[in-house]
């Protein structure tokens, strides 16, 4: 049995610790595992914290480090990461999560499955992405049978490191923790801005420049309350479905995946088909989302976004099928996505977003009548907001 520490860093959401650790009581464990719980509570906490954290009855080991001084989120998770010296893997959950009761099940297995893989892949993550975080719109990725597909971004809400992989990447980051994330970095530039007390950015970007991959479950074993913090006001956009039931995963291994996505979240043809209108997949980037600021050094794009200079679109393709590659897949009519010869990388800076179908195409489950009484809603609920009523 490999030997696991959960650790949670936290600072200043009590409520939200309180329902973590709820959350992680009601869970089961295989063999009544001995199992470390770490709570590192950064300094300058609210009391109530340490008074939750303390009154807290595990029946394992309970460790509570208490920093002196405020560390910030990415120096926090820095030192989460690094207890993994001390086991084979951690856990890491930030305070506003919920896990799902068969999460460490997952855990275990996860790990087991992959011991032989880790030179392709970073990290373990809890967590099942339902958006694409940098465009704020729904996400859905090709079933190829599998419980899980592979994702060129780490996720923030629920990960796993082993020692080797925590190992690799703190080499990495010694090296370029001072250097600025830009978008230079073949990263979303959502990514680049993001504050520099983000960890994620840093990881992100070792992932694209070592061509590592994230394990994603296609059902999750964590949920994001979003509740207020250091980056933001408060949000329920990454609420997801939790595993509810026992289950037996079948994972599986990379190079037999169909389901790998790059950093943008859009989908590696190559992992799908040899050839798209007699056009290599190697050559060809996907920018079904709109949000690709280079051509990565391939000859096509299928994008979102228009060509007006109808001599570089080679093919176009509709929005009816769900996920929206399969619409390419299943060459569907239409003039949604086109596949666009690529000169050089300004051509991909002249093509025109439609950011109002993208929009139109997540909401079209809505009638009329209730995108109007949403508008309403939403100009008035500014309007409160600015008016302090």
């Amino acid at each position: 049995m490999k030997k696991i520490a959960i650790i949670i860093p936290t600072y200043k959401r009590p409520f939200a610790l309180s329902r973590l650790l709820n959350s992680i009581e009601n869970a089961s464990y295989i063999g009544n595992a001995d199992i470390t719980l770490i709570i590192s509570v950064e300094g300058q906490c609210d009391p109530k914290v340490i008074e939750i954290a303390e009154a807290f009855d595990w029946s394992s080991e309970k460790i509570i480090i208490r920093h002196n001084s405020r560390l910030g989120l990415r120096d926090h998770i820095i030192f989460c990461g690094d207890q993994v010296e001390k086991y084979d893997a951690v856990i890491v959950l930030e305070e506003d999560l919920m896990v799902s009761p068969y999460y460490y099940e997952y855990a275990i297995q996860v790990l087991n499955t992959y011991d032989s893989q880790e030179g392709q892949i970073a990290s373990f993550s809890l967590y099942s992405f339902a958006i694409n975080e940098y465009a704020s719109l729904p996400f859905q990725s090709i079933d190829d049978g599998f419980d899980n597909y592979f994702i060129q971004t780490c996720s923030s809400w629920g990960q796993i490191w082993t020692r080797s992989q925590w190992r690799s990447f703190r080499k990495w980051y010694e090296h370029s923790k001072d250097f600025a994330v830009t978008k230079d970095d073949r990263l979303p530039e959502q990514v680049a801005g993001w504050p520099d007390t983000s960890w994620k950015k840093y990881f992100n970007k070792y992932m694209v420049e070592n061509n590592l991959y994230s394990v994603i479950p296609r059902i999750s074993l964590t949920t994001n309350f979003g509740d207020m913090g250091e980056h933001h006001g408060g949000t329920n956009k990454y609420q997801v479905p939790i595993l509810n039931s026992k289950k037996e995963w079948s994972f599986s291994k990379f190079n037999e995946s169909q389901s790998v996505y790059d950093v943008f979240f859009e989908p590696i043809l190559e992992c799908l088909v040899s050839d798209i209108n007699n056009i290599s997949s190697k050559e060809i980037s996907c920018d079904l989302y709109g949000l690709k600021h280079d051509a990565f050094g391939v000859k096509y794009i299928i994008s979102s976004r228009i060509c007006n200079d109808k001599t570089r679109v080679v093919a176009t393709y509709g929005c009816k099928m769900q996920p929206e590659i399969l619409n390419i897949l299943y060459n569907i009519k239409g003039y949604e996505f086109s596949l666009i010869k690529i000169d050089n990388d300004q051509s991909i800076k002249m093509l025109k977003q439609q950011t109002g179908n993208k929009i139109a195409r997540s909401v079209s489950f809505l009638t009329k009548r209730q995108i109007i009484h949403y508008v309403f809603w939403l100009v008035r609920k500014i309007f409160l907001k600015k008016t302090n009523i």
